[in-house]
């Protein structure tokens, strides 16, 4: 006898007592499997909130109390069809079930407790030592499918031994991972890494994982401003002057920002004189904007459009600059943190 038809014997019965003659495990258990299985003949009636539904919807509702012992169907295309019965909604547990590991479960589980998914061999998982904090792939799946779909964005600010951004790339989720530690060189890149050439461990069975994709690995350097919000003194030209590319235009800096010439977006020429890029060129290494310079940048890196240049100060006056179509903006006073 199987345990659905088991339980079925004893309907009639009172739940508690119920419970009693068969224990509580079993009983949860013979539960759990009658509701799956009949999943759409279980339901619970509702009450539907009538201000904050479609017209539709408050049609259905009214016929269903004009003729409370009929049953109204109604259809829809992008949602789930509605049953209505005195008024009430008929909610069928199917529309709770989802399907894991090819197996439908509750959507909303009957506890929080997961027994089923065991740590064997996982310190073996993506070729990452982690001990005591890793936690298995299996575990970030069933929370994947029960919470995300795919191409779903997924946040782990604490990324560890790379386990949430691993399962999230199998499974087709973006994701974003930080990790402060020397472990994001040394465990999350080579996670990830072996997961684009088909790392087989881990969920990769279950989800027939191939390989592919990539991935973006990101580093901070120093902070551009103090904790006062000024410019940090000891930051380097390359940080601020990519700082600045993306206050202009935000977009992301691929670039190599090693002269004075950050780059061109949307016609505009960007410049950067800080931290004596200009070497010798005087006054204080280049970060004047003074005739001088200004013959140099419209000779070294020429361009026939409007340009935006940062500096300490300018000397050439404001009908030069126009001429020149330049926009000058002043360090430290132009610069400020978003």
């Amino acid at each position: 006898m199987t345990l659905t038809s088991a339980f079925s014997a004893h309907k009639g019965k009172k739940a508690a007592l119920l419970k009693k003659e068969l224990g509580a495990r079993q009983y949860e258990e013979m539960l759990n499997t009658f509701v799956i299985e009949n999943a759409s003949r279980v339901l619970r009636p509702a009450r539907p909130d009538y201000e904050n539904v479609g017209e539709a919807v408050q049609q259905a509702i009214n016929q269903s109390i004009a003729q409370p012992n009929e049953v109204f169907l109604l259809k829809r295309e992008s949602n789930s069809d509605m049953y209505f019965k005195g008024g009430e909604r008929w909610i069928f547990y199917r529309e709770k079930l989802k399907e894991v590991d090819g197996v439908l479960v509750a959507g909303e589980p009957l506890t929080t407790l997961w027994d089923d998914l065991l740590s064997n061999n996982l310190h073996n998982e993506g070729g990452v030592d982690f001990p005591k904090s890793k936690k298995p792939e299996g575990l970030i799946k069933r929370i994947f499918e029960l919470s995300t779909n795919k191409d779903d964005l997924v946040l782990d600010a604490f990324l560890g031994s790379g386990t949430t951004a691993a399962v999230a790339h199998k499974m087709e989720r973006r994701y974003i991972g930080i990790e402060r530690g020397n472990h994001a060189f040394s465990k999350c890149l080579p996670r990830l890494q072996r997961v684009i050439e088909a790392d087989a461990s881990g969920v990769s069975g279950s989800l027939g994982w191939q390989g592919g994709g990539g991935f973006r690995f990101c580093t901070l350097s120093e902070p551009a401003f103090d904790t006062h919000g000024r410019i940090n003194s000891e930051v380097r030209f390359a940080t601020l002057a990519a700082y600045v590319w993306h206050l202009e235009t935000a977009e992301p800096g691929q670039q190599a920002f090693d002269k004075p010439l950050l780059g061109i977006h949307n016609d505009t020429a960007y410049y950067l004189l800080y931290n004596g890029i200009l070497g010798d060129r005087c006054p204080a290494g280049g970060n004047v904007l003074t005739h001088a310079v200004l013959r140099f940048l419209n000779e070294a890196f020429p361009h026939p459009g409007p340009k935006v240049i940062y500096g300490e100060t300018s000397l050439p006056g404001t009908m030069r600059l126009a001429a020149d179509n330049i926009t000058f903006k002043q360090i430290p006073y132009d610069v400020k943190m978003r």
